[in-house]
């Protein structure tokens, strides 16, 4: 029966514990809103907050890509909040996915990230119901 369901172990890019300074900024304004990556994939990462964002806003981030000479510049969209009250939260933090990245820096990020492990999960699998919704409506 759930063989259409995605689990969120099968996203297409995995989240890496990359710990480096960067720069978030709110569009809206260009407030700082943050300057720590917590985890980093090749579609968006993770940072520790400074200020609140609402999920949905756009943003802009800037950092340079580890262990490489190429920094990324991108757009980027605030999906998720993490209030940092579970077991394992670092803090107040939100996820991003970037919008188009530079064709250099996202190669340049690709082959970084290899080289980091990946993030463990803090709890137990949970079904990506995005990509799950995806899947059924291709077929």
């Amino acid at each position: 029966m759930d063989s259409f369901i995605v689990h969120a172990r099968d996203r297409r890019s995995s989240r890496r514990t990359v710990r480096i300074s960067c720069e978030v900024v709110r569009t809206r304004d260009y407030k700082l809103v943050g300057k720590s990556v917590i985890d980093l994939s090749e579609d968006g990462m993770q940072f520790a907050a400074l200020r609140d964002v609402d999920v949905g806003e756009d943003v802009q981030v800037f950092f340079r890509v580890p262990r490489s000479d190429a920094y990324l510049f991108a757009e980027a969209k605030v999906t998720r909040a993490i209030a940092g009250q579970r077991p394992g939260d670092e803090g107040r933090a939100y996820a991003i996915r970037f919008g188009d990245v530079q064709e250099h820096a996202g190669r340049a990020l690709r082959a970084s990230l290899g080289r980091f492990p990946p993030t463990l999960p803090w709890r137990g699998t949970r079904v990506d119901w995005a990509a799950t919704v995806r899947f059924i409506g291709r077929t």
